[in-house]
């Protein structure tokens, strides 16, 4: 099982509340589970298999009860790679406070000691994680899934293919050709509400009247055009942890401090110029997995000055050991 989310309690409240969130490999499904629910069974989503060795997102909304008068069911929704599941889940609502705890990789001890899951851990990679108080919508999930593993959020930066709507196209065909989503990729396309998105290049050219972009109907080769530009506001942010933002500093006297050789602090990036009161405090990573933040061939050549840069060296090298020490 790969344990996604864990919301609970402090250890030192009176009730224990909390919702677990993990994904059943054998089974290849999600499931939810609260303090509150009936029998104390979890909840399973519809079958959503995964494959190995390849990067997914995953976005969890929860929406509470209306009326919790009447009815105290919470709607989850769940979005994979851009795509939302079958079906909404409908499970108790829990009341967690304040100060309660986030773990993402471990189960809660309360289903740790259940039986509903049994197995070891396997290894698996965390990437940028967000919370958001804020509900998204279908869109929104997709146009994470489409910036791919780096997305930006509220860093969206000036680089331009980042907002490219062609550049972005390309990539995710990439990504839903590796997904292993069954059918075409025009099918996955139509299945995010985005089947124009297959021809963004051709369109954009159209519209422009042309290659050169004369036409009296010209439009910009943005993301608005078909809105997946996304940009998350800092003032709905409540954590955003990435590896860039990793510090071996832990706060003494804390339980970091005790456990120094295997914890390492990740900085909470929505606290940075920052005066609200419901943003997270910084997380620590336990045991002996490492933060790593790598960088890749394309945003190396990009800071360093991009085209003008990559191109001479391309037309230089004769062969691809020669490309290859160039880049490096």
């Amino acid at each position: 099982n790969l344990f996604i989310l864990d919301l609970s309690s402090p250890p030192d409240a009176q009730a224990q509340e909390y919702m677990s969130l993990w994904y059943d490999i054998q089974n290849q499904r999600f499931n939810v589970l609260t303090s509150a629910s009936y029998r104390n069974e979890p909840t399973c989503f519809p079958v959503s298999p995964l494959r190995h060795g390849v990067w997914h997102h995953v976005l969890l909304s929860y929406a509470p009860p209306k009326r919790p008068m009447l009815s105290r069911k919470a709607i989850l929704g769940m979005f994979v790679d851009g795509r939302p599941l079958e079906a909404e889940v409908r499970v108790e609502s829990v009341n967690l406070p304040p100060n309660a705890r986030i773990h993402i990789g471990v189960p809660n001890p309360n289903l740790a000691v259940s039986g509903y899951v049994r197995g070891t851990l396997p290894p698996w990679e965390v990437g940028p994680t967000l919370m958001l108080a804020t509900l998204l919508s279908s869109l929104d999930a997709t146009a994470m899934f489409t910036s791919g593993p780096d997305f930006q959020g509220m860093f969206w930066g000036d680089r331009p293919q980042r907002l490219s709507l062609a550049a972005t196209g390309t990539a995710a065909f990439a990504m839903l050709a590796e997904s292993g989503e069954q059918g075409s990729v025009a099918g996955a396309l139509r299945r995010r509400e985005i089947p124009r998105l297959e021809a963004a290049g051709t369109v954009n050219r159209e519209r422009h009247g042309g290659p050169n972009g004369t036409g009296s109907h010209a439009v910009s080769d943005s993301l608005a055009a078909l809105s997946l530009l996304f940009n998350v506001s800092p003032d709905v942010v409540l954590f955003g942890f990435r590896a860039s933002s990793s510090h071996s500093y832990v706060r003494s006297g804390s339980k970091g401090m005790k456990l120094s050789r295997f914890a390492k602090r990740l900085v909470n990036v929505a606290r940075i110029n920052s005066f609200k009161e419901d943003v997270s405090t910084d997380a620590i990573v336990y045991g002996n997995g490492s933060v790593i933040s790598p960088s890749c061939f394309a945003d190396n050549i990009q800071w360093v000055g991009g085209p003008s840069i990559l191109l001479p060296i391309v037309n230089a090298a004769r062969s691809p050991k020669s490309l290859a020490s160039g880049g490096g």
